[in-house]
């Protein structure tokens, strides 16, 4: 089975300017292929296959669509049509689902290769907290080491991404063996354990134990107070942009202390 690590990572400024810049563009790339794929007629859409040969040709036509790795961009040609194939099963299932939004600056916030040789890993950095790693056409950046750091043969995938808070994180998947699951006729009654979600205390046990309710009154009054703030700015302004990062970090402390608990 495949997992996922997640790695926090440190990004130089040029590095930093660079990654940004390149999933700007993946973003428009991203967006003319959604076009594409709606402004196709009904009975002729455009398969991921169709799209990548396309893509010279958009190519030749938006010389600023060859500055990140092709790889890349065929990559999120790839998530569009996953995202149709998701959006088909859900309405197959009775869902309302609409279309595939255009996304504006911002929106689009990552990238991700499947090859491993657009990646290096190395372990040799002379600090056992931090391991470097290096991205096609992005650079070299460091990742911290809280978790041993695959070697790069091993690793299937490599999405880095910023978030809405101004922060660099690097998801690594790769394969494990899946854990063994003992035989029922094995387990005993009396080492088993009943847990149940509870409303007056978030978990009650069957041997007794209570766990009270998260209480985070505190964290959602000081989102509140952020957001607010930041309805009074003017949109899109250097202000605006400051009070939003904090918005993010504010409701981003309330996602962590919820994962936490």
């Amino acid at each position: 089975m495949q997992i996922t690590l997640r790695f926090r990572a440190y990004l130089s400024d040029d590095v930093a300017s660079e990654a940004w810049r390149q999933i700007d563009i993946l973003r428009q790339i991203r967006n003319h292929a959604v076009r594409d794929y709606y402004s196709a007629d009904y009975n002729d859409k455009p398969s991921e296959f169709d799209q990548n040969n396309k893509l010279t040709d958009w190519v030749d036509r938006w010389p600023v669509f060859s500055e990140p790795s092709r790889h890349a961009a065929q990559q999120a040609i790839s998530q569009i049509h996953s995202d149709l194939e998701t959006l088909d099963r859900r309405r197959d299932n009775g869902y309302n689902v609409g279309r595939l939004r255009w996304q504006g600056r911002g929106e689009f916030r990552s990238v991700s290769y499947n090859q491993s040789r657009r990646w290096n890993v190395d372990h040799n950095t002379g600090d056992e907290r931090f391991v470097r790693l290096r991205l096609e056409k992005i650079g070299w950046f460091n990742i911290r080491a809280n978790r041993a750091v695959p070697d790069a043969d091993s690793i299937n995938k490599i999405i880095l991404k910023k978030e809405s808070t101004g922060e660099w994180f690097v998801s690594i998947v790769v394969d494990v063996d899946e854990p063994e699951k003992p035989d029922l006729s094995d387990v005993s009654t009396e080492d088993c354990v009943g847990v149940d979600l509870g409303i007056t205390s978030y978990i009650h046990t069957s041997d007794n134990l209570s766990v009270d309710t998260l209480d985070l009154s505190d964290e959602y009054d000081r989102y509140g107070r952020e957001q607010r703030k930041l309805d009074r700015k003017e949109h899109g302004s250097n202000n605006w942009e400051k009070q939003r990062r904090k918005v993010a970090k504010a409701k981003r402390k309330i996602k962590r202390k919820v994962m936490d608990y």
